[in-house]
């Protein structure tokens, strides 16, 4: 069959952030701060004072591996006029200064600065003088509590918050209690302030005037008139403000696109635009909001913002990063293209090992070995059947060695920590470069070890675009080499899950490591791998290493634990006396088969069904898993076959699409792609799906093999159930069960491009053009201007999930079953909107 040529890729692209209740939002009150996306009006409720402050976006100080990044410059957002901290720079779910920003800018330390800019419509007493003091204040104390005084800082002031900082850079010049701040500031993005003034924030002025009379009584007419054209206060600021300029790089961003129901710019290029010498003003095609709200990393206008923070951070970095960090601008560009995961989204989803159940692997005389500065021992093979806890195993070890860091390392010895947890279920944890590039940037990350920076003087350092994964090894294998002083430990879990379908990319792998490790004549590396399958022969007589069995009695003994301690909490309730207690207990470890996966299905199913505990009831429910075949399939079988049969056809496409999903998918997401329907569909009014629905769905009935984070990302449990989905039954009773929810990958594949053509097609019928512009720019050759897609996304798009479509059809269509009816579907489509 003659496939399609390869879609291209990078094409900007919208998803619906559609409320309801969005009507609520007047064109009045975009008028008055044209920074607010609420759900109620501006001046309804009192302010939100736990919003009020500096908050750490990057790195996250809660997470342990991300507090230790070493960072060069702080990056500080400042929102507008009734703004919030969080909500004016999100587009949908996306935050941009915590989702995007950090992987272009590793070493910034990045911020968001909240203050009660709502007060015009309350009873605070607060004017922009205030709320420069509560900023200076804020960085003061920060600068107190990390010990750091001469740190380099970007400002990124939408709307108002511009004038804040200005009024803020006046008062550190004024007095010497913020002299340091002042002297730190080191360039600035201004996104739509009204340095001059505005017509329409004047208008706000009576706006707000009415919506008081209505409301409260006591209207704060000082601070909008300091946005009126002949404001007194606005215009000293600005005075002031011009000398004191001088030694800060200043981008000025100005609108282009009016707000919808408006007769003119919030903030015009006359106003936003300040005329001094070292500004660099750029104009945007976005309405005031859209300033400063992006849906994605690709998406033009986030571009030209994150553009113009690298320059000013470069500008920064290129003047300290010799004597700060050791490493230069390139090296720091570098390590930003290598940041894929930080290591804390690495550890942060995994499971903490139950009670003291990995002790045995830490007290084990190969393991001890093996972290020994002179133990013999050079690796480590964890091999163990799925469900048999290897990954909770690596995460304890990961976390001992981290801990163990801090009580052994000395000032002649560094003790570094390098991890990378494979997931197949997750298409940033599965690939080869992933994995090196993610072993290099943690060691470019911390600050004790990012001197080996010198070292690696590979061509990969230097590559301008795609970063090959064979350059990037020759990159730690030079570290390895000539590195003196560190002892590292590298850590890689589920080795067996690396790009399954490319058995030759794993054999490179290990390639590549028995090639560092048996060069390492100083004996710093050590290496640690939990796999499926044994130790091969080439890792076993090429280096030092040991292949250790989880599957052993310590982890039964961890199991029997678990258990025991599961019946015991039921036992006063339930009235259970100890010798009882004792035989259920070894019944449901007889049951688990010595693997924990097992033991945590058999508990939940074992205490989901038993309705009391009398004896009958408790015979009738271990009777009932004893006649389970060995292994988890039994178990999911158990699981699924209590799906009620009418559902079962609209769990099977749900599964199918978390299956093969290429990027995580929100409940939202998967609701609506799973319930879509193939057949034509062009009522856009029509509700195809129910995100509560569907949570009350998975809680009910699938709790053990699918799980919601906190994100509301969905996946499943383990990759077990991933691999039972997607195989072939046999015609046994329980195989014509299992049938019922099965789906080859490349059917799901297959599924979910019907699906994607049935979004584009959807989308196409009722947003304006859109994406009959889009093609039409596309058959020309021309650059998809930032406006067809991310101006007025609220009212353009349709559907939650354009943004997947648009993006990862042709990766469907590529894996999807041979068909040539597919193939006319496609080219259908493409023909109907070229």
């Amino acid at each position: 069959m003659v496939r399609l040529a390869e879609h291209e890729k990078g094409v900007e692209a919208f998803e619906d952030n559609h409320n309801p209740d969005m009507h609520l939002i007047q064109a009045s009150s975009s008028q008055v701060g044209g920074d607010i996306e609420r759900e109620t009006p501006l001046w309804s409720g009192a302010p939100e004072e736990d919003s009020f402050g500096l908050f750490q976006l990057w790195p996250d100080p809660e997470v342990e591996e991300e507090r230790r990044i070493k960072t060069d410059v702080d990056v500080i957002a400042i929102h507008g006029l009734g703004g919030h901290p969080m909500a004016t720079w999100k587009s949908g779910e996306r935050l941009w200064l915590r989702d995007f920003l950090p992987k272009d800018l590793r070493t910034a330390r990045i911020f968001t600065f909240g203050y009660n800019s709502g007060s015009a419509f309350t009873n605070s007493k607060s004017r922009i003088r205030d709320f420069a003091t509560q900023l200076l204040e804020k960085l003061v104390q920060l600068q107190r509590r990390t010990k750091i005084e001469n740190r380099k800082t970007i400002f990124v002031c939408h709307s108002l918050g511009g004038i804040v900082l200005k009024q803020a850079i006046i008062m550190a010049n004024e007095r010497g209690r913020y002299s340091t701040v002042g002297k730190n500031i080191a360039g600035v993005v201004f996104l739509g302030t009204p340095h001059r003034g505005s017509d329409i924030a004047f208008w706000g002025k009576t706006l707000g005037k009415f919506a008081n009379f209505a409301v409260f009584g006591g209207i704060r007419t000082d601070l909008l008139n300091s946005l009126a054209p002949k404001s007194t206060e606005l215009a000293d600021i600005c005075s002031q403000f011009v000398e004191r300029a001088v030694p800060l790089n200043i981008f000025t961003i100005y609108e282009r696109i009016k707000m919808k129901g408006l007769p003119d710019l919030v903030v015009d290029e006359t106003s936003a635009v300040l005329h001094l010498p070292n500004e660099t003003p750029i104009p945007m095609e976005a309405d005031h909001r859209g300033l400063c709200r992006y849906l994605t990393s690709s998406s033009e206008n986030y571009i030209v913002v994150r553009d113009c923070i690298t320059e000013l951070f470069d500008l920064v970095v290129d003047k300290v990063s010799e004597s700060v960090s050791g490493l230069t601008g390139q090296q720091l560009r570098f390590m930003q293209r290598l940041a894929l995961l930080s290591a804390g989204d690495l550890l942060r989803p995994l499971q903490h090992a139950w009670g003291r159940t990995s002790e045995w692997l830490l007290q084990h005389d190969e393991f001890r070995s093996w972290r020994d500065l002179h133990g013999r021992r050079k690796a480590l093979w964890l091999q163990g059947p799925p469900g048999s806890g290897k990954t909770v195993l690596a995460k304890q070890v990961v976390t001992f060695l981290q801990h163990e860091r801090y009580q052994e390392e000395s000032d002649s010895l560094i003790r570094k920590t390098i991890y990378f947890f494979f997931d197949d279920k997750d298409p940033k944890r599965r690939t080869n470069e992933s994995l090196i590039a993610s072993i290099l940037f943690q060691l470019l990350v911390d600050s004790r070890t990012s001197f080996v920076a010198r070292y690696m003087d590979c061509d990969a350092v230097n590559a301008q675009h795609h970063l090959e994964s064979n350059l990037l090894w020759e990159c730690f294998a030079s570290v390895i080499h000539r590195s003196r002083g560190i002892l590292f430990f590298l850590v890689i879990d589920a080795l067996d899950e690396m790009e399954r379908e490319k058995s030759q990319i794993r054999q490179d792998v290990l390639n590549q490591l028995v090639h560092i490790a048996a060069n390492d004549l100083s004996g710093h590396l050590r290496i640690l791998i939990t796999d499926r399958q044994m130790r091969p022969y080439q890792f076993e007589k090429a280096i030092s290493s040991e292949e250790i069995d989880v599957d052993n009695q310590a982890t039964r003994k961890g199991i029997e634990d678990f258990i025991t301690v599961k019946v015991r909490s039921k036992l006063e309730a339930n009235h259970l006396s100890k010798e009882r207690a004792e035989r259920i207990e070894k019944e449901l470890v007889e049951i688990s088969e010595g693997n924990f996966l097992r033991a945590t299905l058999t508990w939940l199913q074992f205490d989901r069904n038993l309705k009391d505990w009398s004896p009958s009831a408790v015979r009738k429910e271990l009777g009932a898993l004893h006649i389970l075949p060995p292994g988890l399939d039994a178990f999911y079988f158990e699981i699924l076959n209590s799906i009620p049969t009418s559902l079962r056809s609209e769990a099977r496409k749900a599964f199918s699409v978390i299956m093969v999903a290429i990027e995580p998918l929100s409940i939202r997401q998967l609701a609506f792609l799973s319930t879509l329907p193939e057949s034509d569909a062009n009522d856009a009014a029509r509700v195809f799906y129910s995100p509560d629905d569907f949570m009350e769905f998975f809680k009910k009935y699938c709790a053990h093999i699918v799980k919601l984070d906190d994100d509301g990302i969905v996946s499943f449990t383990h990759q077990t159930v991933k691999e039972l989905l997607s195989s072939k039954s046999d015609s046994s009773e329980m195989g014509s069960i299992l049938s019922q929810f099965q789906m080859p990958s490349s059917d799901a594949h297959n599924f979910m491009l019907k699906q994607c053509l049935g979004v584009l097609k959807l989308e196409a019928n009722h947003n304006h053009d859109g994406l009959s512009q889009y093609m039409a720019l596309r058959k020309s050759q021309k650059r998809v201007p930032d406006t067809v897609f991310l101006v007025h996304l609220d009212d353009v798009g349709t559907t939650p999930c354009l943004r997947y479509a648009v993006y990862h059809w042709m990766s469907h269509y590529q894996d999807a079953t041979n068909d040539s009816q597919v193939d006319n579907k496609v080219i259908s489509f493409l023909k109907k909107r070229s």
